[in-house]
């Protein structure tokens, strides 16, 4: 039963080609969108920002009991994310919701660090360096992966109605499910990166 789960996890994140373009091209189209959005702000919506940043972020100091509200607020975001991504591929009909996951989340990288590029320059650099890669070169994968196992499974019992829709859902369950949880708890680890390492560094950079 496990052998037989292992097989049908990696072929369902990589069976067509199709697929993982579509993903990456939402992914970039969001980056691309969210630094558009960041170029479209006027002067003083920038200088707001900039205000904000420099209150929010070098002036705030950090305590141990600020580090695990941050950890729960990752994880809401980020697994909340997976969640949805995974449902989508549930539904059958619902995964655009992940293409959608995707772009979502490249709307919000592409942003930040046009932002901080914008706005503070050589020490924005720095930030995103120290602040976003480390716990994004887990997360962005992950929800890439997730997304392209939510899209093939959809279309996996799309394709095989002929056995039943219920069925084939049934039939496919446990290894989408298993795939789910070996993923949540790597995406857990980039949570932890970003509540606990990404503040430290943050402190020494302000």
């Amino acid at each position: 039963m496990r052998k037989n789960i292992h097989h049908k996890i990696i072929p369902l994140a990589l069976e067509r080609n199709i697929t993982i373009f579509a993903i990456l091209f939402f992914f970039l189209l969001g980056i691309s969108v969210g630094t558009f959005m960041e170029l479209m702000l006027s002067a003083q919506d920038k200088n707001d920002l900039l205000q904000y940043l420099n209150q929010n972020l070098f002036t705030v100091k950090l305590s141990s009991d600020s580090f695990p509200q941050i950890f729960v607020n990752s994880v809401a975001n980020n697994l909340g994310l997976l969640i949805l991504i995974a449902l989508s591929g549930v539904t059958v009909i619902g995964f655009p919701v992940a293409l959608l996951s995707v772009a979502y989340k490249g709307i919000t990288l592409g942003f930040s660090s046009a932002l901080l590029l914008d706005t503070l320059s050589l020490k924005g650099s720095a930030l995103i360096l120290l602040t976003m890669v480390p716990q994004n070169i887990i997360l962005v994968p992950i929800l890439l992966l997730t997304a392209i196992c939510a899209t093939n499974f959809a279309f996996n019992t799309i394709s095989d109605r002929r056995s039943g829709i219920k069925k084939s859902l049934t039939n496919n369950a446990g290894s989408y499910v298993l795939y789910y949880i070996l993923f949540s708890l790597l995406l857990l680890i980039g949570c932890l990166i970003e509540s606990f390492i990404c503040p430290i560094l943050l402190q020494l950079i302000g």
